[in-house]
């Protein structure tokens, strides 16, 4: 995925980053105790102001570096990973590691979109040290790219 980093992009892709990084604010939100939802709304409202794939993915890091900072300990973020999966979305560890990094905003994306993401999504699921939650995302996409 080659996303610009100030053209508007692709609509689809945009909205599908903009939904899954939401998530990851509202996550982060109900673990960080935040009672009056201050951080939910301000970081929110940033997100959906936010006009291309390249902001999008200047918050996404943000939020990254956020978990890395308060959640040191590898409990908090299994957390917030395993309510992810339960949702259905990619976990935020496979955004965290410089090696999946780009798997990982593929599977936040929601489709694949080039046979090279597809490629790269195949060599995740055939890695054995990735999260269940992780894998089925990739499975789906995979299926969902095969019968397009």
């Amino acid at each position: 995925m080659t996303p610009g980093s100030g053209e508007s992009g692709d609509t689809a892709i945009c909205d599908a980053l903009r939904d899954y990084s939401i998530s990851v604010i509202r996550f982060i939100s109900d673990s960080a105790l935040d009672p009056h939802l201050y951080f939910e709304k301000k970081l929110t409202s940033n997100v959906m102001l936010v006009k291309s794939i390249g902001e999008l993915l200047g918050i996404l890091t943000s939020l990254i570096e956020l978990v890395d900072e308060t959640y040191s300990g590898a409990s908090s973020l299994s957390g917030i990973d395993q309510a992810m999966g339960r949702d259905g979305l990619p976990s935020l560890s496979l955004l965290r590691t410089p090696e999946t990094r780009s798997v990982g905003l593929v599977l936040a994306c929601g489709r694949i979109r080039t046979s090279a993401e597809y490629r790269l999504v195949g060599e995740l699921t055939r890695k054995t040290s990735i999260p269940e939650a992780d894998r089925f995302v990739a499975e789906r996409l995979l299926a969902d790219y095969e019968q397009a």
